[in-house]
């Protein structure tokens, strides 16, 4: 188990933000993270301000583009897996 907090702001998982111990699952939402950036061009929980966007990492819920709002189609079974790692 892990305590420090290390790595890109995006990419962090709750139990880092929050000072939780942590284990490889961080590993596995930051995969997750990477996959919807990958799909989608920006992370889910974006925002410039780190405050904010820790605050959204904590509360938020995943949410998918609009297909028809910005013209990106996910499938299904990538949005599943994206949730899963999540």
């Amino acid at each position: 188990m892990a305590q420090t907090i290390c790595g890109t702001p995006e990419y962090l998982a709750p139990e880092v933000i929050i000072g939780q111990e942590y284990d490889f699952m961080v590993d596995i939402w930051a995969m997750g993270i990477l996959l919807y950036e990958m799909l989608v061009g920006i992370p889910p929980f974006y925002n410039k301000n780190y405050a904010k966007m820790f605050k959204m990492i904590q509360e938020n819920e995943l949410k998918f583009p609009s297909p028809k709002k910005y013209k990106i189609k996910i499938d299904e079974n990538a949005k599943d897996l994206i949730r899963k790692l999540l």
